[in-house]
């Protein structure tokens, strides 16, 4: 009987299992290989969706690039048109045709500024939950001061009790002075004072509202 010494190795094991090894890696490619061929066609099908589908990606990237490009040029050749019927066809136009870009929604701003009665525009404004928020509040509070003009202050006070984002807080305290009376108009004043200003010009209303008020009482 042969005998092994510990920690020896017999030459014709290790040739056998470098044989194994081989074998191995025979039975895997070879089984890598039918797998593959198994599913050709379903891995043809899955490539040619991927590169569909980055194609597509970089289609639609450019496609929603020269929307908007368009749009712009658009916008601003209504802004630039000198007669007011001229100014809201073109702007007009815009929200019809980019109604899904931001140019569309300043369009609709324009045109409820420009329009005799603009109530329904700022309204469909107000009441779209697509817009992002600092335009439904924007056209909001266009809505009550425009009620503030023609001498609805109860209409634009019930918009006004709404609260908006915090930029727009000194308009709305503002708005609110312009509808109340004494001490709420003095309170309302100092608010707006105290709040996150974006508007030197309305800073200085308020400013000038409330210095007044103080000369008058003293």
């Amino acid at each position: 009987m042969n005998s092994k010494k510990n920690g020896s190795s017999d030459p014709s094991d290790v040739a056998f299992s470098a044989e194994m090894d081989d074998l191995k890696r025979d039975v895997q490619s070879a089984q890598l290989q039918a797998w593959l061929r198994k599913h050709q066609q379903s891995l043809t099908v899955a490539i040619v969706l991927i590169l569909l589908a980055i194609t597509a990606g970089s289609l639609w990237t450019q496609h929603l690039s020269s929307q908007k490009d368009a749009a712009a040029s658009l916008y601003f050749q209504g802004l630039n048109q000198s007669e007011t019927a001229k100014k809201q066809a073109v702007l007009a136009d815009v929200v019809k045709d980019y109604g899904d870009t931001a140019y569309a929604v300043l369009a609709r701003l324009q045109l409820a500024a420009l329009a005799e009665n603009p109530v329904e525009n700022y309204r469909a404004m107000m009441d779209d939950d697509a817009l992002a928020k600092s335009f439904r509040w924007q056209a909001r509070l266009d809505l009550a001061e425009y009620y503030i003009n023609n001498g609805k202050p109860s209409d634009a006070k019930s918009l006004l009790d709404a609260h908006v984002g915090k930029q727009y807080e000194q308009l709305r305290f503002y708005l609110l002075a312009q509808v109340s009376e004494d001490d709420a108009k003095q309170q309302y004043l100092r608010q707006a004072l105290d709040a996150a200003s974006n508007d030197a010009v309305l800073k200085e209303k308020i400013e000038s509202a409330l210095g007044v008020t103080a000369t008058a009482q003293g």
